[in-house]
């Protein structure tokens, strides 16, 4: 339940249907009405949020949506709705588009191949996952990650690495090649705009060259699918507890994994998009996080 006090100081101008011309008129202001909201008659930001109550409700805003014209800031993220360029999260949504392995590496034409991604501004760093990659074959990997970003951000650092797994001399990991800098990284900086962001790194005439195609926009993260692993029981052992017809009592371990998969297509178990799994510890420990679950 959400609840709001609305004062209004003053009268409205009985000659004039629309007394501060935010295009709604007094009567909607006052009562609910066909837009379906009470806002201050005598104001045309209610809010005070910088945008009129008309355009939050027609949804004339700059992310683009109608937003609440009586709360400032309709996702409570922190920032007011004249400058929130979204409702939620915004992203930066990276692809990695394709791959090449161009050199024998360390005696060995198929080596796994892992990438590294680094947001430098926000000091974000992890690793994707792995392919088996041979050499001189071209991978459409188009594999996609969602990386948080301030929402008022106006451009984006990040550094791509290439990495051979366990390919080095001694076993370890080896760094590839996909820049002709020092680093053997790429370094992608973009001024953010509607315009994505596409780059290719790789680098010829040394060893372990490679070659990688990213992509860069702008996006809104996707609600999360959200599934519930668990069992039921009467000794309070792990899972939840029928309270009653279709009411539960969460009585498992309070620690819990959370799993977040992104799947490309509707399946018997998971929705398109992303899904987020709640696996209660002590379930994740009995199944040993194997393949069958």
């Amino acid at each position: 339940m959400e609840y709001a006090r609305l004062q209004v100081n003053g009268t409205t101008n009985p000659l004039d249907a629309d007394s501060d011309d935010d295009l709604l008129l007094d009567g909607e202001g006052v009562e609910f009405g066909t837009d379906g909201w009470m806002t201050n008659p005598r104001s045309a930001d209610s809010d005070s949020d910088g945008v009129s109550d008309g355009n939050e409700i027609i949804g004339s805003t700059l992310c683009g949506s109608p937003t609440d014209p009586t709360r400032a800031d309709t996702d409570d993220d922190g920032y007011l709705d004249n400058i929130d360029r979204y409702m939620g999260d915004a992203v930066l949504r990276i692809t990695l588009m394709e791959y090449k392995t161009l050199d024998t590496i360390n005696g060995q034409d198929n080596v796994p191949v892992f990438f590294v991604i680094n947001y430098q501004d926000e000091e974000q760093e992890f690793a994707t996952k792995r392919i088996s990659a041979t050499k001189n074959v071209l991978y459409v990997l188009n594999w996609i990650y969602d990386v948080d970003i301030p929402e008022t951000a106006t451009y984006v650092n990040v550094e791509f690495e290439a990495v051979a797994e366990n390919a080095g001399w001694l076993g370890d990991d080896a760094q590839l090649d996909i820049d002709q800098d020092d680093s053997n990284k790429y370094n992608a900086y973009w001024t953010i705009s509607s315009t994505p962001f596409i780059g290719t790194g790789t680098d010829s005439g040394g060893s372990y060259d490679a070659y990688l195609k990213m992509k860069m926009e702008r996006a809104v993260a996707e609600k999360a699918r959200v599934i519930v692993i668990n069992g039921t029981g009467d000794e309070g052992d792990y899972g939840l507890d029928t309270v009653s017809t279709g009411i539960y009592r969460y009585s498992a371990d309070d620690q819990v994994y959370l799993v977040v998969l992104n799947v490309s297509g509707t399946s018997a178990h998971f929705q398109s998009g992303m899904n987020t799994i709640i696996l209660p510890r002590a379930i994740a420990l009995q199944c040993q996080l194997n393949d069958t679950l």
